[in-house]
C-alpha cells in the first residue's frame, strides 16, 4: 500500500507535490498501487518513487521526471508521456500499449518483459535500455 501522507500531499497538485519533493530529496515516496488513471500529472517530479503496480493509464505524465524511479509492472496503457525522463528507472513487466513517448528519455531504463504493442517512441533516447524478452507485437 501507498503511503497516505506521500498520496495527500500529491492530491494537492503537482506544485505542492514538486515543492514538497524540492524540501525532501532523501524521501523515496511510496505511492504503490495507486489509480492514477486519466490524473493530470504533467511535470511531476517523481524522482525514485515507488510506483510498482500502480495504474496510469490514459494519465498525463508529459515532461514528468521518473529517473530511478520503480515502475515495475506499472499500468501505462495510452497514456502521454511526452518529454518524460525515464533515466535509470526500472519498467519490468510495465504494459506500455498505445503510450506516446516521444522525445522521452530512457538511457539505461529497464523494460524488461515490457508490453509495448503500439507504444509510440518518436526521438526517444533508449541508450543503455534494457528491452530483453519485450513485447512489440500481437
Amino acid at each position: 500500500m501507498a503511503n497516505k501522507e506521500h498520496l495527500a500531499i500529491l492530491k494537492q497538485g503537482v506544485k505542492v507535490w514538486n515543492k514538497w519533493r524540492i524540501e525532501n530529496p532523501e524521501i523515496r515516496p511510496d505511492l504503490r498501487e495507486v489509480d492514477f488513471s486519466n490524473v493530470n500529472l504533467h511535470n511531476a517530479h517523481l524522482i525514485g518513487a515507488n510506483l510498482h503496480k500502480a495504474n496510469l493509464s490514459a494519465a498525463n505524465l508529459s515532461m514528468a521526471i521518473l529517473c530511478e524511479a520503480n515502475l515495475k509492472e506499472v499500468d501505462l496503457h495510452w497514456t502521454k508521456l511526452f518529454l518524460a525522463d525515464f533515466n535509470g528507472a526500472d519498467l519490468s513487466g510495465a504494459d506500455l500499449r498505445g503510450a506516446r513517448l516521444q522525445q522521452a528519455k530512457l538511457t539505461g531504463a529497464v523494460l524488461h518483459k515490457a508490453r509495448l504493442i503500439g507504444a509510440q517512441f518518436s526521438g526517444c533516447d533508449l541508450t543503455g535500455c534494457d528491452l530483453r524478452e519485450s513485447e512489440f507485437r500481437e
